[in-house]
């Protein structure tokens, strides 16, 4: 489960919002809600519901109990499929996995071309939501041999 501040910072990429717009919509000061975002402020249940508000969303989206989930199974065939759609972005795959390998498109140097920072911490988040950093680091790996074997 993502902290609750770093769910707030991907809500809000999600709804295109800056902090600074975030903050202003719920009546908190920027530097607050940026030390929410990061983990380094606690909030309490009252800004919870602001920020919640603001974003749209219900709070206890941000609370609730949600253990890393895996929508799809992690298999040898799984990883090399992803890294197979990482490489090969015409590749024919499911909306899942063309999703999971847009993801590590972003977060490898190597695969994007200078993407925003803010793109690429809401792809590792999202990654970090989904895997272990073990499963990250390993997939990691096959796109690197899939790129070897395509070169």
């Amino acid at each position: 489960m993502l902290p609750v501040g770093h769910q707030i910072y991907l809500e809000r990429l999600r709804k295109g919002l800056t902090q600074a717009g975030l903050a202003s919509a719920c009546g908190i000061a920027q530097p607050n809600l940026s030390n929410i975002e990061k983990g380094k402020q606690d909030l309490t249940v009252s800004t919870l519901v602001r920020i919640a508000a603001a974003l749209g969303v219900r709070p206890a989206e941000f609370i609730e109990d949600s253990v890393k989930t895996k929508s799809i199974p992690l298999t040898r065939k799984t990883i090399e499929t992803i890294a197979l759609a990482v490489v090969n972005p015409e590749t024919r795959v499911s909306d899942e996995m063309r999703h999971l390998a847009s993801l590590f498109r972003e977060i490898l140097p190597q695969m994007h071309s200078l993407g925003s920072s803010q793109k690429i911490n809401a792809a590792w988040l999202e990654l970090k939501n989904r895997f272990t950093s073990q499963e990250i680091h390993g997939i990691c790996q096959r796109v690197e041999d899939a790129r070897q074997r395509k070169s």
